[in-house]
């Protein structure tokens, strides 16, 4: 719930899913995440199919899938 008060008073620029289970947690929180205008990063192919699985879309995948690959990926994606 916190997460759905939070998006909804402040402006996000990005949404980073580390792992499927992050994202099936933002949008079982969020029901309408997808819709935010926010450019959204993921850690790796299979979080990116989770995210794509429910209705997300997918700017930015991290070329190795850690966390310092999940950030250079939001750098380059910046």
């Amino acid at each position: 719930r916190k997460v759905a008060q939070l998006i909804r008073k402040q402006r996000v620029d990005y949404v980073t899913f580390t792992s499927s289970s992050t994202a099936k947690h933002f949008f079982g929180a969020c029901p309408n995440g997808h819709l935010l205008h926010a450019r959204v990063i993921s850690i790796g192919p299979e979080t990116s199919k989770t995210i794509r699985a429910l209705g997300g879309s997918v700017n930015r995948q991290a070329r190795v899938p850690t966390i310092a690959g999940l950030v250079e990926a939001i750098l380059e994606e910046a």
